[in-house]
């Protein structure tokens, strides 16, 4: 029997699949000095990637730690309001279900 082949661990072997696949519509280029260059193309050296992967995993770190902060920050302002909104509009644990099966469901369905 075959040995079924890995998925992708890192941002850049995502990267490399799916150009691969020929499914990647954009392409960025940026320019670096000499010495900026050499030194992303060593430490991606050691990582075994690619220049072009290694930056698409920093980018990609950056981009899921902004999501994280807002994501965090969003859910500090959600609750610090909770009460405020349930005093003033109720609590609605079923938005979208007529008022009758709303009453009924159990507290804990959703």
């Amino acid at each position: 029997m075959a040995e079924r082949p890995t998925l992708p661990q890192t941002a850049s072997h995502w990267y490399q699949l799916l150009a691969t696949l020929g499914r990647m519509s954009k392409q960025t280029n940026i320019r670096l000095d000499e010495a900026v260059r050499a030194a992303a193309e060593e430490r991606a050296k050691r990582r075994g990637l690619s220049l072009q992967g290694y930056v698409a995993d920093l980018i990609e770190q950056d981009v899921n730690e902004s999501r994280a902060a807002f994501m965090a920050g969003a859910a500090g302002f959600l609750a610090s309001y909770a009460q405020r909104f349930e005093a003033e509009f109720g609590e609605d644990r079923y938005p979208g279900l007529p008022d009758g099966l709303a009453k009924d469901a159990p507290r804990d369905a959703a």
